[in-house]
């Protein structure tokens, strides 16, 4: 379960990646007092999925590499993996390594923990 959220976050498996997830999760990422506009969150499978196609509209080469577990088991992972890839109409990369904990319950996602560069993000994205 843990390897199908590294591997194949492509347009193709958008359904296998939001199944992944428990129905009520809620995912909230680069969260910055600095800039609202990196305050986000999705809930449930069809919020989880659109927020994956719209990454891989940006990012259409988005995929995690370099992926090491430091922790593996049937309920819980711990790692980290990194991002190379262009962004969509510029010039610029998005380049970022995170660190995530990820804790399951029958088989399903219930909690995703990442850490990353946020100023990393911001460079990439912004104007």
């Amino acid at each position: 379960m843990m390897a199908g959220l590294f591997h194949g976050a492509g347009e193709n498996n958008l359904a296998s990646q939001r199944a992944l997830f428990i129905d009520k999760y809620t995912y909230s990422y680069c969260k910055s007092s600095a800039n609202d506009r990196f305050v986000h969150g999705a809930q449930g499978p069809a919020k989880i999925e659109a927020f994956i196609t719209g990454l891989l509209k940006k990012v259409p080469d988005f995929r995690f590499r370099n992926i090491q577990f430091f922790i593996d088991t049937p309920s819980q992972t711990f790692g980290e993996y990194s991002v190379d890839a262009k962004i969509a109409g510029s010039d610029r990369h998005y380049k970022q390594t995170y660190a995530g904990r990820r804790v399951a319950e029958d088989g399903k996602i219930k909690l995703l923990r990442e850490s990353l560069d946020t100023l990393a993000a911001w460079r990439a994205f912004s104007p």
